[in-house]
């Protein structure tokens, strides 16, 4: 059974959040693959999941490089969000795909 890590950069419900839920739905149709989901966040898109049937996410923080935040993304919260591509990078040799 392969194995998909599906990740996500937004908590909300606009239409790339339901774009990315629906994609999940259908990788989730799949029997042959193990889907996971991984938010930064909890948020309303965690109730587009719970409608669609699949499994809660799990959550955990993400660096989600935002233009308002650049400074600080590289100076203070630097070594939190090398941890964050540390995991990341992890991810990548866990997982057969992340979408």
């Amino acid at each position: 059974m392969k194995s998909v890590l599906c990740v996500h950069q937004g908590t909300e419900k606009y239409g790339s959040d339901r774009s990315f839920v629906h994609a999940v739905a259908a990788l989730a149709e799949e029997e042959t693959l193990n889907v996971e989901i991984l938010l930064p966040a909890n948020g309303d898109i965690v109730d587009l999941f719970e409608d669609s049937g699949l499994a809660a996410p799990n959550v955990r923080p993400l660096w989600i490089l935002r233009r308002a935040r650049l400074l600080s993304a590289l100076t203070v919260g630097l070594p939190w969000r090398l941890h964050a591509v540390w995991k990341a990078a992890r991810d990548l040799k866990t997982f057969d795909l992340v979408y």
